[in-house]
C-alpha cells in the first residue's frame, strides 16, 4: 500500500483541491528550529506503520512545517518559487514537487534530498502544464517517478528515473489519462482515462508501469471526479476509489476483475478515500462529515465529530490519528482515534490548503 492520498474533490460549488499525503523526508520542527531527517535516520519500512513525522502543508504555493502538537507552523523556503504537490519516497530519503516561478508560468518536476537540498529539475525542456497539483506516484523501490502533464489539451503519463534519466511519455492521446499510482508490489499503474471518443464515460485503469497492457477495472457516468486518487490495498489485489453515482458519489473497492464492494451507503454523497498505514480500513469524506470504515466490514465505521475532516483526511504513518481538512478546505484538525474529542485546531497561516504530506520515520 502506498501510503499516498489524493482527495481530489470537493462538494458543488466549493474550489477544486488536491491533496497529496505522503512518505515525507521533510523538517522536524522543534521549538523554532527545523532540524531535518537525513541519511544519519534508518530508512522508514516502504508499507506499513512507521513513526510519526513532521506535517507539510502546501498553503497557496508555499510550503510549511506543521506541528500536530500545536505548536507555531515554520515556512520551508527551498528556494524554488512556488511549490506545490510534495510526494515523499516510501522510504523518507527524497521528496519530490512541482514548481515554477510564478503563476501562469509552466511547471517542472523537481526531486530533492530530505534537508531540501540539491533540489534539481527532473524533466528538462519538458513543460508541465496541469491545472491540477496531484498526479506524482513513486516506484515501490524510489528509482521512478510516473505523472501526468498535458500535450496539447490531453493529459498524458510520464515516467522519469529519479536521477533525471529515460524521461518519456507512456500513454497516447487516444485518452485524457491523470492520477497515477503505483501498486505496492510495483507491477501496476492505476488511474483515470477518459477516452476522447468516449462522452459518457470515465474508466478506472491499469496498465504496466510502461504503459502495456492497459486494461479497464470500471467505469461511471462521465465524470472529473469519479477515480482521481484511487489507494491500492497493501496486497495489489484491490483499488479503493470514489465515483459518481445516481445520488452524488460512492466510495468503492474492486479487484482486478471489475468485482465491486460498496464501502459507503449508496445513499450518501461519499468522496477521497484514503488507505490505512495497516491496510485494514479507509477514512472517507461525506457532505455531512466524515468516517473510518474497515474495508472487510463496511458496516463497521467511526463517525468523525462535525467539520473536522469534511473536504479530505490522511493518516498518521502509525495509524493512530488523522489530520482531518475542514469542508472549506483552509483549517486542519489535529484528531487522535481513541478521543475523538480531543480534536484540535492547528496553527496554519491563512489561505487554501492544497497539499498535505506526513512524513514516515523508521519505528
Amino acid at each position: 500500500m502506498q501510503l499516498t492520498m489524493r482527495p481530489a474533490f470537493q462538494p458543488a460549488g466549493m474550489r477544486r483541491l488536491f491533496l497529496v499525503v505522503g512518505v515525507a523526508l521533510l523538517a522536524l520542527a522543534l521549538g523554532a528550529t527545523l532540524v531535518f531527517v537525513g541519511s544519519r535516520q534508518r530508512l522508514a519500512p516502504p508499507f506499513g506503520r512507521a513513526a510519526n513525522g513532521s506535517v507539510v502543508v502546501d498553503v497557496d504555493g508555499d510550503l510549511w512545517v506543521v506541528d500536530p502538537a500545536g505548536g507555531a507552523p515554520h515556512r520551508l523556503d527551498i528556494g524554488m518559487g512556488r511549490s506545490v504537490a510534495p510526494v515523499f519516497s516510501h522510504d523518507g530519503t527524497k521528496f519530490a514537487f512541482m514548481s515554477r516561478p510564478r503563476i501562469g508560468v509552466p511547471s517542472a518536476l523537481f526531486v530533492a534530498n530530505a534537508d531540501g537540498s540539491e533540489a534539481r529539475s527532473l524533466t528538462g525542456g519538458l513543460r508541465i502544464a496541469t491545472s491540477d497539483v496531484a498526479g506524482i506516484t513513486w516506484s515501490p523501490d524510489g528509482s521512478t517517478l510516473i505523472f501526468h502533464s498535458s500535450d496539447r489539451g490531453i493529459d498524458r503519463l510520464y515516467r522519469v528515473g529519479v536521477d533525471g534519466s529515460g524521461l518519456q511519455a507512456i500513454s497516447d492521446k487516444t485518452a485524457d489519462r491523470s492520477y497515477p499510482t503505483w501498486s505496492p508490489d510495483g507491477q501496476w499503474i492505476a488511474y483515470r482515462m477518459r477516452p476522447v471518443d468516449t462522452i459518457h464515460k470515465t474508466y478506472l485503469a491499469i496498465s504496466r508501469p510502461d504503459g502495456s497492457d492497459e486494461r479497464t477495472i470500471t467505469s461511471a457516468p462521465d465524470s472529473k471526479a469519479s477515480f482521481s486518487g484511487s489507494q491500492w490495498t497493501a496486497d495489489s489485489q484491490r483499488l479503493v476509489y470514489f465515483r459518481s453515482s445516481e445520488h452524488g458519489h460512492v466510495v468503492g473497492m474492486a479487484n482486478l476483475a471489475g468485482t465491486e464492494t460498496l464501502l459507503s451507503p449508496p445513499l450518501e454523497d461519499s468522496y477521497n478515500p484514503v488507505m490505512s498505514p495497516d491496510g485494514l480500513r479507509v477514512v472517507i469524506s461525506t457532505s455531512s462529515a466524515a468516517a473510518v470504515v474497515e474495508l472487510n466490514d463496511p458496516s463497521k465505521r467511526l463517525d468523525l465529530p462535525g467539520n473536522v475532516a469534511g473536504c479530505g483526511a490522511t493518516w498518521a504513518p502509525d495509524a493512530t490519528a488523522l489530520i482531518g481538512l475542514s469542508y472549506n478546505c483552509d483549517e486542519l484538525y489535529w484528531i487522535p482515534l481513541d478521543d475523538l474529542a480531543a480534536a484540535s485546531k492547528l496553527q496554519l497561516p491563512d489561505g487554501p490548503i492544497n497539499n498535505i504530506a506526513w512524513q514516515r520515520l523508521a519505528p
